[in-house]
């Protein structure tokens, strides 16, 4: 009998069996002595499976001499706190897990095994991921963010002085500098109405179903001079309403902006297919399409391709919908479509 006796005996027992982490115990051995179900959720084995088993059957095989540093240290009398590390599920599934040990003792005090308290952390490392890759992005287009807000301003004030000191030339002349001028303070607040909503994408959202073909739809109807072909889009989708009216529009402008069609009237198509995980939402253009060794750069931050027509706009339209995309679990892409014009795909979490 341990010194907490039959009643502290049944509350640990409890406690173990209702905790939300994987509760593993060991011999000196290596063999396993306790298998709570938060173990048999986490590895998919169940108890009567693995009692007996040494806990190497959970250990991925590259990095099993690693992770055998473990219990020897605990054998030892060492606490060995939030050891990150890899677990083997029975389907061999890799767990990302955080490890915390402590050693094992009788009533008398003398070792018998180690017990070790195992936490599923593979959200978190996903999340801290999809922070580093954003942070990483937009730290490399700071000197981008500088230089392009630099020009427009530059070219604005140096106009405005142009116009100042147009004594003696007509309303015309000074007329249509003002309107240069101007044209540079538009570019300007596009510019940072972009910037603003990459930001704002980057931050915590939360998500509600809203129909995502009345929402394209009402989106469409915002931008003239353009065909909107829209098939049959889910109307229970979860996501964050501004983010992803943000992407549409996005996507829209990007085609009416480079779709090319012998009316003269842009057409863009937007479809919908769908797997267990994940809505795939296309949108299908008619124009020339991106030369295939820039199409991987096009969600970049700032990229604007080669040509003078790609490289209207802030640069910032693709970037804005790839990072709303990954907000929601998903990822966007595009692609030369056979026949011609391009394909971009957004990917979101069902």
């Amino acid at each position: 009998m341990s010194p907490l006796g039959t009643s502290g005996d049944n509350l640990l027992g409890s406690i173990v069996r209702g905790s939300q982490d994987a509760i593993v115990a060991s011999d000196l051995r290596g063999r396993i002595i306790s298998w709570n179900p938060a173990a048999e959720t986490m590895f998919g084995y169940p108890q009567v499976e693995v009692m007996g088993s040494h806990v190497d059957t959970v250990l991925p095989i590259d990095t099993r001499c690693l992770q055998q540093d473990v219990l020897p240290r605990v054998h030892a009398g060492e606490y060995v706190a939030h050891y990150e590390t890899q677990r083997l599920g029975k389907d061999g599934s890799r767990l990302a897990v955080s490890l915390t040990a402590s050693p094992l003792q009788d009533q008398f005090g003398t070792m018998t095994g180690a017990c070790m308290i195992i936490r599923d952390i593979e959200e978190r490392i996903e999340a801290e991921a999809t922070q580093e890759v954003t942070r990483v992005s937009l730290a490399l287009s700071h000197q981008a963010i500088v230089h392009d807000l630099r020009g427009p301003v530059a070219m604005a004030g140096s106009l405005v002085r142009q116009a100042m000191e147009m004594d003696g030339q007509s309303a015309e002349d000074r007329t249509r500098v003002l309107e240069l001028a101007a044209r540079c303070v538009d570019q300007t607040i596009t510019l940072l109405s972009d910037v603003s909503s990459l930001f704002q994408v980057c931050d915590t959202i939360d998500f509600l179903p809203l129909d995502l073909g009345e929402l394209v739809r009402e989106v469409a109807d915002t931008i003239p001079g353009m065909n909107a072909e829209i098939g049959d889009l889910p109307d229970d989708v979860l996501a964050h309403r501004p983010t992803m009216m943000q992407m549409i529009r996005n996507l829209l402008e990007n085609a009416r902006r480079h779709a090319a069609t012998p009316d003269g009237v842009p057409r863009v198509c937007i479809s919908c297919s769908e797997s267990e995980t994940h809505w795939s939402i296309a949108f299908d253009d008619d124009g020339p399409g991106i030369d295939p060794e820039e199409i991987a750069r096009v969600f970049e931050p700032y990229y604007r391709g080669a040509t003078e027509e790609v490289r209207d706009g802030t640069g910032l339209g693709l970037a804005i919908v790839n990072a709303g995309a990954v907000a929601h679990g998903g990822g966007a892409y595009a692609e030369n479509r056979p026949g011609g014009g391009l394909r971009v795909t957004v990917r979101i979490a069902r």
